[in-house]
């Protein structure tokens, strides 16, 4: 084999492994936005690379890389599927352009724990924003004006970081957001709330009483059969402590 065969097929293994990886980094961070569902019945759409810098953590806790990219340095995207009741997490792939061959989508299926009707009207419409949006910047890129456009988003991410609420703020707020939906109904907020109430935190003070409660109407009413056996899970765990 030549040297240019040799360099080319080299090139393409190390592609194939940077794909292996940025499929397993898809997951979890389709796995992140699933959990934020089942938590808050919302989807990180508009907000969605201020949740990556938030949600994922590198190995070790070091920052080697802007978390809101894939392997390649692009942007991933998240895209609303109501056809299949879900959303899906999209990055470029190795040629950095989307809407092209290479392009690696993840699609997660949210039945399982928001029930059938778990993408609402509301997701749609901020997804058709957002969708607006990628179509500028595909426009941008393919007219020659990415760098600008990137240079020009980088700014604008970077403005929206230093104005973003601080950590304790934004768990607070969520704290709040969680009880006010438990109370009026929700059985997922039930079930989260409900775990807190549990174990109590720096924001929710310790009731097993009003967490068995909360928790004994959320296995009632939740749709998800892995969510109902959480909420027996941690029921059962209170009826030891309690007794």
């Amino acid at each position: 084999m030549n040297s240019d065969a040799l360099k080319k097929n080299l090139g393409v293994i190390q592609e194939v492994r940077i794909a292996a990886t940025s499929g397993i980094e898809m997951r979890g961070i389709a796995d992140a936005v699933a959990q934020q569902m089942a938590t808050d019945e919302t989807l990180p759409i508009a907000n969605f690379s201020e949740f990556l810098k938030d949600a994922m953590m590198e190995k070790g806790g070091k920052e080697t890389r802007d978390k809101d990219a894939d392997m390649w340095g692009t942007p991933y995207r998240i895209l609303v599927n109501p056809p299949k009741n879900g959303f899906e997490i999209w990055s470029a792939g190795p040629d950095t352009d989307f809407k092209t061959e290479d392009d690696l989508k993840y699609l997660y299926v949210l039945t399982g724990i928001a029930g059938k009707q778990a993408i609402t009207p509301e997701m749609v419409r901020q997804a058709q924003l957002v969708q607006a949006r990628y179509n500028q910047e595909d426009q941008a890129q393919e007219s020659g004006s990415a760098g600008s456009s990137a240079s020009q988003q980088r700014q604008q991410t970077a403005s929206r970081t230093k104005a973003r609420p601080s950590n304790n703020d934004r768990e607070r707020r969520r704290a709040q957001s969680q009880k006010d939906r438990a109370e009026s109904g929700s059985a997922t907020a039930q079930l989260s709330y409900g775990e807190r109430l549990a174990t109590g935190d720096e924001y929710v003070e310790k009731d097993l009483d009003a967490a068995k409660a909360m928790l004994e109407e959320a296995a009632e009413n939740l749709d998800s059969s892995i969510l109902k056996r959480k909420a027996k899970s941690i029921l059962d765990r209170i009826a030891v402590e309690q007794n």
